[in-house]
């Protein structure tokens, strides 16, 4: 079990139409299974669920559950949508109601778990992805590969952080890389982001100027006051 409380844990589930008869409920056990790896209270691991098709919902808010067996339960009620599959509305909604300042707790590790079987490039979802992790949310993918073609490694792995992303596959394949989430890439301390002091550019121009403006003043002064020299040529 992960160690560390003070996290705020996200799950975006792809909830398009599954083409596998048990796909949906595999990867409901493998969202429990993920659960199971952390303590889960409102002081220490808060745990939320989004799913998606063309459209995305918050199936369970973050501070619904405050205990691991009723958070399980609601998971396997989770009804799938079926339709399309559009991750960048996930992420939207995950930055814009989701994670947000007056919902999770402050000085706080955010984590969002992806888990898709179909997922294609675009600049939209790269865009979304981008604006998630500029947020300081630390994004893991895990995509499932059984239907061929629906699943882009490349995107993938260009919405995760640091490449926290794993392919499997078939469904049944999932609870293999449980121990990824919970201890390898989900679990870790707060850390305050490092800030950097920004140069005073202005301070730093009119400096510049003043330079200019003496180097240009010593030299105006400096031909002023040159002697001058007379070329006097005597002729016969």
């Amino acid at each position: 079990m992960c160690q560390f409380c003070n996290l705020e844990l996200a799950f975006l589930l792809d909830s398009s139409t599954k083409s596998i008869g048990d796909a949906w409920t595999r990867i409901q056990e493998f969202t429990n299974s993920v659960v199971a790896g952390y303590n889960i209270n409102p002081s220490c691991v808060r745990v939320s669920v989004i799913s998606y098709s063309d459209n995305a919902v918050v199936s369970i808010e973050l501070n619904r559950y405050g205990d691991r067996n009723s958070l399980q339960q609601a998971v396997r009620q989770l009804r799938l949508l079926n339709g399309g599959s559009n991750l960048a509305n996930a992420f939207n909604l995950l930055r814009t109601r989701l994670f947000v300042s007056n919902v999770i707790r402050q000085n706080t590790a955010l984590i969002a778990v992806v888990v898709t079987d179909q997922i294609q490039p675009s600049q939209q979802l790269t865009n979304e992805a981008n604006s998630v992790k500029g947020q300081g949310i630390t994004i893991i993918a895990v995509g499932i590969t059984r239907v061929p073609g629906r699943v882009n490694t490349n995107a993938l792995f260009g919405v995760s952080t640091n490449n926290y992303a794993v392919t499997v596959a078939d469904y049944s394949q999932l609870s293999s890389v449980v121990s990824s989430v919970t201890q390898r890439w989900g679990c870790f301390p707060f850390t305050l982001p490092t800030t950097t002091t920004p140069t005073p550019v202005g301070r730093c121009l009119f400096m510049c100027i003043l330079i200019c403006h003496c180097i240009f003043a010593v030299l105006l002064h400096n031909n002023c006051h040159e002697t001058p020299t007379t070329d006097l040529t005597i002729t016969n």
